[in-house]
């Protein structure tokens, strides 16, 4: 089930039709958290570090407020399924960081493995290109 929720949403996150459109991937009693589809991309930090980086948006419930972020995990803690899921604002400042692990069922650890898996899952346009 979950490679089929999982394929569904790599699917979704990839199709240019829906370019504006966003994605429910994690909720709790306070808040919303949502991926902007088509947002998945490879980068990397100013100091060098190869991540993954998504367009999200968290909804708070109680006063309906939206904000946006750039959430990324690096593609080593991709590899290793562990590691830091790092919130930043949309013009590229530090807000928070989490720790995750796969499977754990916190925000940060579902958030970090869809970014992940849609990630390893594109094309090779959207992955890092090696070090040399």
């Amino acid at each position: 089930m979950k490679k089929l929720i999982i394929g569904l949403l790599f699917s979704m996150v990839f199709t240019s039709a829906f370019a504006q459109s966003w994605i429910r991937v994690a909720y709790n009693e306070e808040n919303i958290y949502e991926i902007r589809q088509g947002s998945v991309e490879a980068n990397a930090t100013t100091s060098g570090v190869k991540v993954y980086v998504a367009v999200g948006r968290t909804i708070t419930l109680a006063s309906k407020k939206i904000s946006a972020s750039l959430w990324y995990v690096s593609v080593e803690d991709c590899k290793l399924q562990r590691g830091k899921f790092v919130v930043l604002g949309t013009s590229g400042e530090f807000q928070s960081e989490h720790d995750f692990v796969f499977g754990l069922g916190t925000i940060s650890a579902t958030i970090a493995e869809i970014i992940c898996t849609v990630a390893s899952s594109a094309s090779p346009k959207n992955k890092p290109s090696p070090s040399v």
